[in-house]
């Protein structure tokens, strides 16, 4: 497998310098463009290679909602994912709706900036932890029923098998697990969220924002 190819957009030249640090200790990943900004990213993309583009939201040139903008029109195939500070739905939103395809915290797990890069990569859609609970609060979820979930590890592996639409046939496989049993988790899943469906759950909170 061929590293993941990656720009980098931050105009916190320390935090910038962290993440630059992170990536290149995982071997499937290649930082190939890293800038303070938006501007300087877009150029550079005409000249280099990538697959997937890490931007800040807030860059006083060019923020990340308008490139993520140019990105979707201008260079198909090449997945953006908001890196930012800024835990609010409507900024999850409008970046969706630019065209993002995954939401990271500043505050978040190193770990989970790792995961996205690579889910986004594959086709999927990934979001923080913070930044789910995020959403969820945004439908009227609140704090008490998110403590109230309890969800296990394996609980949020089938749920993000759901959120990416896969069959109850796709995720028993996925996860090694008998039908019935992911049926089960599955139903476990709504009730404890308080819905009648939990497929696609986190892209109809988006689209809910964009219409």
């Amino acid at each position: 497998m061929n590293p993941i190819r990656i720009g980098l957009a931050d105009d916190h030249n320390l935090f910038r310098g962290g993440i630059i640090q992170l990536l290149l200790s995982d071997p499937h990943l290649d930082v190939r463009i890293e800038t303070s900004s938006g501007t300087e990213l877009l150029e550079k993309m005409a000249r280099h290679k990538i697959d997937v583009v890490l931007t800040d939201i807030s860059m006083p040139d060019m923020g990340g909602i308008q490139v993520a903008k140019i990105i979707s029109r201008d260079f198909k195939g090449i997945v953006v994912v908001a890196l930012s500070m800024h835990d609010h739905p409507s900024y999850i939103k409008k970046m969706m709706a630019a065209g993002a395809k995954g939401y990271v915290l500043k505050s978040a797990d190193p770990t989970e900036l790792i995961a996205c890069i690579k889910e986004v990569y594959a086709g999927n859609m990934f979001f923080c932890k913070e930044s789910t609970k995020t959403l969820f609060k945004d439908v009227g979820l609140t704090d008490q029923t998110v403590h109230e979930m309890a969800l296990s590890d394996r609980d949020k592996e089938v749920l993000k098998l759901i959120f990416d639409e896969y069959s109850d046939a796709e995720i028993a496989e996925k996860l090694k697990l008998s039908q019935k049993t992911t049926v089960s988790r599955k139903k476990g899943l709504m009730k404890k969220l308080g819905v009648k469906s939990i497929v696609g759950l986190v892209k109809r909170i988006i689209q809910d924002g964009l219409f």
